[in-house]
């Protein structure tokens, strides 16, 4: 986990609008919009990082956020991460 939201890599909704450069621009791309996202002291991350890790119980999440991101059509899904 990054704080303040530098991470991110979601497939959640996004389609890149008017891109065909891939799967790893894509993912630049949601991980550098979602870094635009949090609010002092957040750390956000992507459905893509909460599935895997969720069961483990060792992280807590928020409930899930539904964001715009510039440059992709749809909505994003992204959590808020408890760790205070």
């Amino acid at each position: 986990l990054q704080r303040a939201g530098h991470e991110a890599l979601d497939g959640a909704g996004a389609v890149p609008a008017g891109d065909s450069g891939g799967l790893v621009p894509l993912l630049t791309t949601i991980a550098s919009r979602i870094a635009d996202q949090p609010q002092g002291g957040q750390f956000l991350v992507s459905s893509l990082l909460k599935e895997p890790t969720d069961s483990a119980g060792d992280i807590l999440f928020g409930e899930v956020q539904e964001v715009e991101l510039k440059g992709l059509t749809g909505l994003n899904r992204v959590y808020v991460v408890d760790w205070e």
